[in-house]
Formats: structure tokens, sequence, C-alpha cells
């Protein structure tokens, strides 16, 4: 350290030593001039930041002195007289008290319908109705298979202070025929006359009941029902139903908004003629309930009480239980319950749905023997509902179509009863907007048998499409899609075994167009079949394929 410090330090002596020696040299008196340049210099400005200010030490006050001349001034107000206000017109739109539709279409198919009803009247209405369908058209390689289909109904109803008195007389003839064989295949050839069938029907109704739902008093309803049937081969049905309805709300407990009670009594009665027998038949039915609705909460219970009366008498009892909750207002519904009753299976009920049958066939009481089900059903929106839902069912005697072997040609049909397990799973969507509408629905069905080897004639699903779509409110498009699952005819082999001869799915599409070039007239035309399908609804009856109906519409008086 010492060593680095040195060299500062004889530094430090020889600059000392230097200034010694020249402060000596100014002791003497010489004079000494110095010779340079001027260089001015001009110390730093600094600014003052202090404004400066003026300190006024007078006061003085100066007193104000002034007055008002009050001057009147005239104003004028004149009132304007206000328009009294009017009433726009009632925007009640026109009615027509008669509606024709005409139309002619392939397979000489005339169609015709006509509807009268009054206008607006707060005191009754009344009105008929008329429609007639018919082909010519023919199967290739089948017998005749023409049809004709009329129907006629006048109708009325009276309001009586708060009840409602209704009434009506139906009328229909429909003809058909066995066309369910092929004649080339037989060495001997029937005529239109022995092939022929034709239903005839009247009825009429009678129905007394409350207009509106009254929460404070009884509702009634009281409905009397007849009808005769007869066809070409002398079978006969005559249907009396009797039926009265009462309910009223009461309020038992203060917690819970509503509650009803009710009483439905029926009492159907048949009388059935053939050729070879006849019989009666009747159903008494007395179902008291309660139903309770709790808010969120909903529930009915009540006991069916049925007696049958045919060539002997059964009393059956069962319980029906109805309870919903709604998961999420107005938006999602849960519901499940337990039922069951008893239908009687008439020669009408029958015939409508097989028109194909030999009339002297035996008809005996459906019994529901219990039916558990459940589902969801809600609306997505103010346009769109939807319902959802399984159901487990003990059904004895149910009716299944199969051929009739006491006819050579198997060209009809008679029915079985059989005791079965039915399980449905069921869907419905339903869209309702200002241009387009459409309800898609859909069946699935397994059906377990106790003695026959299938439910005959029962297709294992169907699903329906209904649609309809406005163009500006002049053009109205439809359709409709049918689909149908597979299903099963009863066959007797050589051997007198009972077979199932299967019997293939199918898919048929309908399309219409409705343009309504006044509002009075329209024109439309209608496809049916367009896909031009071939299926067999029933064993051995193909129908028919595609075909074409077009005519008018017009609207009078």
């Amino acid at each position: 350290m010492m060593y680095r410090k040195f060299p500062k330090i004889a530094l430090a002596l020889m600059v000392f030593i230097f200034l010694s020696g020249h402060l000596f040299a100014q002791v003497g008196s010489d004079p000494v001039i110095v010779v340079a340049p001027y260089d001015p210099t001009i110390s730093d400005a600094f600014k003052i930041n202090e404004n400066p200010k003026i300190v006024d030490t007078a006061k003085y006050s100066h007193k104000l002195s002034y007055s008002l001349s009050p001057k009147l001034i005239k104003t004028n107000f004149e009132l304007e007289p206000i328009k009294v206000a009017k009433m726009g017109p009632e925007t009640i739109s026109k009615l027509y008290s008669s509606f024709v539709k005409l139309g002619i279409g392939t397979l000489t198919t005339p169609y015709g319908e006509v509807y009268y009803n009054n206008l607006r009247s707060s005191k009754y209405s009344y009105g008929l109705h008329y429609k007639h369908l018919s082909s010519l058209g023919q199967i290739e390689n089948y017998a005749n298979s023409s049809f004709s289909d009329n129907e006629a109904s006048i109708y009325g109803r009276k309001y009586i202070k708060k009840n409602t008195l209704s009434g009506g007389i139906d009328y229909k003839r429909n003809v058909v025929h066995y066309y369910g064989y092929q004649p080339d295949n037989y060495v001997f050839d029937l005529g239109d006359d022995e092939i022929k069938q034709r239903y005839s029907l009247i009825g009429t109704e009678v129905k007394y009941s409350n207009s509106l739902v009254d929460t404070v008093s009884m509702n009634n309803t009281y409905k009397l029902k007849y009808y005769n049937l007869a066809d070409s081969y002398d079978a006969s049905e005559n249907n009396f139903l009797l039926n009265a309805s009462f309910f009223r709300y009461f309020k038992f407990m203060k917690s819970i908004p509503k509650q009803v009670v009710g009483l439905d009594v029926d009492f159907d009665y048949f009388s059935n003629k053939n050729s070879f027998a006849s019989e009666n038949s009747s159903i008494f039915r007395l179902f008291p309930f309660v139903g309770v609705n709790m808010n969120d909460y909903r529930f009915t219970v009540g006991l069916n009480n049925i007696i049958q009366s045919d060539t002997i008498s059964k009393i059956r009892f069962v319980p029906v239980i109805d309870i919903s909750v709604n998961l999420v207002k107005n938006i999602l519904i849960a519901y499940a319950g337990y039922d069951g009753n008893v239908q009687h299976n008439s020669l009408r009920k029958l015939s409508d749905e097989n028109p194909f049958i030999n009339t002297m066939l035996p008809l005996r009481d459906t019994y529901n023997k219990s039916k558990i089900y459940g589902g969801f059903k809600g609306a997505a929106s103010s346009t769109l509902s939807f319902n959802v839902s399984g159901s487990t069912a003990k059904v004895e005697n149910m009716p299944l179509f199969i051929n009739d072997y006491s006819n050579v040609l198997l060209n009809k049909f008679t029915v079985v009863y059989d005791t079965m397990d039915v399980i449905n799973v069921k869907g419905e969507v339903a869209y309702a907007g200002e241009k387009l509408g459409f309800v898609l629905s859909g069946n699935y069905f397994q059906y377990t048998p106790l003695h026959e080897l299938k439910a005959w004639h029962k297709p294992n699903y169907e699903i329906k499409l209904s649609a309809d779509y406005k163009i500006q409110n002049k053009i109205i498009v439809k359709a409709d899609l049918l689909a149908y699952g597979t299903a099963y005819a009863k066959l007797i082999d050589v051997k007198g075994i009972a077979v199932a001869e299967k019997i293939n799915g199918y898919v048929d599409g309908n399309l219409s167009i409705d343009y309504r070039y006044t509002k009075k007239l329209s024109v439309f035309v209608e496809f049916n079949n367009i896909a031009s399908a071939k299926y067999n609804k029933w064993y051995n009856y193909p129908t028919r394929r595609f075909s074409l109906l077009a005519g008018v519409t017009y609207s009078f008086l």
C-alpha cells in the first residue's frame, strides 16, 4: 500500500516546491506588463417569479336607489274546440254461410263437399254438411276395387241463459268390394254384386250442458246418443248411450287453491242381429273422482265401477290415479298414472277399422285390466310443444283381424281375441308458426300375446308427419307422410298349422296445394301416394298407387 501512495506524495512535494519558488520571486518591485485579449463576461441572470401587486387602501361604497312603475298588460287566451274521438269500424271478418268444394281425379274419382251454416248469432247456430267421394279405378290382377263414400249431417245449437242445448242427425253410406283375391287363380268368377258390401248408418245425438265452467255451483252435462248400422248381408246393430257428468269446485282446505269432486255415469247398450243369431250386451260405468290442484302439483283419484252384461254379468273395480308435477313453470310437466277400463268391440268399431270383415263375427268386450303410464310434456316456446310418454298394459280380449277360412277366397276377415301385454312408447312434437305448422308423432309397440303367435295385422311402429306452409296467405301447401312397420297375417298351411306371414312395412306420402285466387274462390290439387308405393295394409289387399285430384272451392252468401 505504501508503494502505491509514494508517487502521489512525490508529485505533491514537487508542486509545492514549484509554487514556493514563484512566490518568492514576486517579492521584488519590478513592474510586470501582461499583454492578452479582452474577454468580457456576464453573470447568470435569475428570474423573479413574484407578480407585482397593487394594494388600494382607499375604500368606498355606492348605494343604488331605484323604483318600479307597474303596468298591466292585457293577455288573451282563446280555447280551440277538440274534435270528438271517433270509434273505428270493428274489424270482424266477414262470414260466408255456404261453402262448396268440387273436384275430379284420376281413376275416375269424383269428389264433392257442401257446407252451410248460419251467420253470427248469440242465440243459436245451425248448419248442414254433405260429402261424396268415389272411384271406379281398378288394381291390376285383382277383383273390382271400386268404392263410394257418402255422408250427410244436420246439426244445431241453442243458447239458453248459462246452458247450451245441441243436437244433430248423421247419415253415412259406404260401399266397398271384397277385392282381396285374383280372379285368374279361380275357375269360377263372382259378379260385382256378390263381392259388394254396403254399410248404412243413421244416428242422432242430443246434449245439454253448461255453456261455461261454473266455479261456484254444480256443472252438469247430459248426453243421449243412438245409431243404427246395417249392411248388405242382413247384419244390423243398434246402440243407445246415456251419459251424465257432474262436478263442482270446493275449498275444503285453505292451503289448497282448488279441489273438485265429480261423478261420471255411462250406460252403453248394444243389440246385434245377423242371419244366424242375435245378442244383446251392455256396459254400466260409475266413476266418482276427486281432483286437487296445488299450484305446481295436480292429482286425480277415482274408482271405475263397471258392470258388464251379455251372456253373463261381471263386476269390475279399477282404480284410477293421475299425477302431474310442473317441474319448470309453463315449460316442463312430468306426469304418471294408473288406470283401466272396458270397451265393447261393436260392429261399427270393427267395420270402421277394417271394412272387409265378415259381419257375422264374434263381438266381445275388451278389458284393459291395468295400464301404468308416465311421461313429460311442455312447451319450449309459444309455438313449439312436445309430449313424450311410455306405458305398459295388460289387456284381455284384444281383437285381432285374421283371414276368414270359412270363405274359400280368403277375401274376408274375422277376429280372434287374445290376452296380451302391450308396451307402448310414443312422442309428439307440434309447431304452430305464422307460416309453417307441423305435427310429428311416433309410436312404438311391443305385443306379447298369450295364445296367438303374433299380434295379427298390428305394425310394430307408426310415424306420422303433417305439415302446412302458407305463402303470402295466397298459397297453402300441405303434406302428409306416413310410415308403418312390419306386421304379420295368420295363415293355415296344408297341415292345418297356423303360420305367420310377414307383411312388409311401408311409407306413403300425400301432397296438396291450395291457391286462393280471392277470398271466395280458390283452386286445389292433391297428389296421393306420390311415391307410387306398392304395399298391403291388410293381407292380400294392395292399396292404390299414385292418384291425382283437382278442383275448385267457392264461398257464397
